[in-house]
């Protein structure tokens, strides 16, 4: 990934400060603090109380985003291949509680989706592309770097054919 400074810092900033704000999410379903600006689900599951295994299994996706977005903010300053993807894949899930808490967390919803589109329209702009059979990268990646001769033992095209 070759995200320039101007947009690589911002965008971990960003990614970094939108996941701790899912940790409100988490404490708040599994009662370890109270928060009076989160009320429970506005839309779908409404009326089922924290200790209800539909809400913990929405606390652990506020915890998953929380950790994710994280991760992605600083793949994204350490320049990680993954961040971005990682980031397109959290802010498509985080979108699941913050549209089922709405009212309190449409904010957030908001914030996930311009995520989304910003890395969406950041992959072609930002990205080179790898050409064919380039692999991963890194020392090991080629089939040639698999001997010290620089051949190709061990790829699948060196296996003889039966007919």
């Amino acid at each position: 990934m070759t995200l320039p400074a101007y947009v690589r810092w911002p965008l971990a900033a960003l990614l970094v400060a939108h996941g701790a704000v899912h940790v409100l999410g988490f404490i708040s379903t599994f009662e370890l603090a109270q928060i009076e600006e989160i009320g429970g689900p506005t839309l779908i599951v409404t009326g089922l109380d924290n200790g209800h295994p539909v809400m913990l299994a929405l606390g652990i996706v506020w915890l998953i985003a929380m950790l994710a977005f994280m991760v992605a903010g600083i793949g994204v300053a350490l320049r990680a291949p993954w961040s971005l993807p990682l980031a397109a894949v959290i802010a498509g899930l985080s979108l699941i509680p913050t549209i089922l808490w709405w009212n309190d967390a449409w904010r957030g919803a908001l914030l996930s989706g311009v995520i989304l589109v910003a890395i969406v329209a950041l992959r072609p702009r930002f990205t080179t592309p790898r050409p064919p059979g380039a692999g991963w990268g890194g020392p090991h990646s080629s089939s040639k770097a698999a001997t010290p001769s620089g051949g190709n033992a061990g790829h699948l095209s060196t296996l003889p054919h039966r007919r």
